[in-house]
């Protein structure tokens, strides 16, 4: 999706983290992960609007950090979404 930035690793524990950047400045978008995927937890980024600017007298962005349990994930217009998931290996 170009309104998407992606990025996935592997730990060493086997869980699956994906970091994932909605670009949109007006549409959430929802992920659905696949079967063999659970999401655990995931830790956001967000800021008021796009033109949003930190600096020592202010700072805009917020961080939520949350568990979660499911297959889907919605990321907010401009959000940044750092998430854990649980996989299970295909026996095949």
């Amino acid at each position: 999706l170009p309104v998407m930035d992606t990025a996935a690793c592997r730990g060493e524990d086997g869980a699956v983290r994906l970091f994932l950047v909605n670009l949109d400045r007006e549409t959430e978008l929802r992920i659905r992960l696949p079967e063999n995927a659970a999401l655990r937890h995931s830790v956001r980024l967000s800021a008021p609007d796009f033109a949003a600017v930190n600096g020592p007298e202010r700072e805009c962005v917020t961080r939520t950090e949350q568990r979660e349990e499911g297959r889907a994930l919605t990321i907010r217009p401009g959000e940044i979404c750092a998430a854990r998931l649980e996989v299970t290996d295909d026996e095949e």
